[in-house]
């Protein structure tokens, strides 16, 4: 066993054992690597460590759509930049109306809407988030619906809230999106580029 000092270095260095009458023994690996401490940084562990959160944002409606009674698919989203907020990790991509992930793991997302009935006439909208197992939303989807019933008088509101957890395993081809549907066109779904009035939160919860 050979240590190695540095000549530019003039500190010493002690391996201190501990008060014990046990006999122990530490098994070094038969490769190299750099040892971690307690005051190593989180960024500095391996990715497949336990260490914690690793992908966590926040999206957001930036402007106010008005939904009608056929489908449509929300593409105004922008991450939340409000000064408190910081995205954890990579974070998602989006190509329109479409999400992709960063990587594999077990996801989970919260979804939340902000209605704003202009007339007397709807008692329903619809939320959905929709994933797709093959890239093609037209072959290979399923559907989680939050569903908002209300709206019997004009200028009314009402919210929805739903949430899923997903195994991602392969981030070519398993991506979400936002459908979105009501009975009359006179529906508004709230967005605002300084508020959360409509939006999403993706967390990353581990590995698979």
């Amino acid at each position: 066993l050979a240590v190695t000092g540095n000549d530019s270095g003039s500190g010493t260095f002690t391996i201190a054992a501990p008060n014990s009458n046990t006999d122990r023994t530490l098994n070094l690996p038969d490769e190299a690597g750099t040892v971690l401490s307690s005051g190593t940084p989180l960024s500095s562990f391996p990715s497949g460590f336990a260490n914690g959160i690793t992908e966590a944002q926040m999206w957001r409606l930036n402007t106010t759509v008005t939904v009608g009674s056929t489908e449509s698919f929300l593409t105004a989203w922008e991450v939340v930049d409000s000064s408190f907020y910081q995205t954890i990790g990579t974070g998602l991509t989006r190509s329109s109306s479409i999400f992709s992930f960063p990587s594999t793991g077990i996801y989970y997302i919260a979804w939340h809407g902000r209605i704003h009935y202009n007339s007397s006439a709807q008692k329903y909208l619809f939320m959905e988030l929709q994933l797709t197992t093959d890239n093609d939303f037209s072959s290979t989807n399923f559907t989680i619906s939050a569903p908002i019933q209300g709206g019997y008088t004009s200028d009314s509101y009402s919210n929805l809230a739903a949430s899923a957890l997903f195994k991602i395993s392969d981030i070519s081809n398993e991506k979400f999106r936002f459908r979105v549907r009501s009975e009359s066109a006179n529906t508004n779904l709230q967005g605002h580029t300084n508020q959360s009035n409509t939006g999403f939160t993706v967390l990353k919860l581990g590995e698979i």
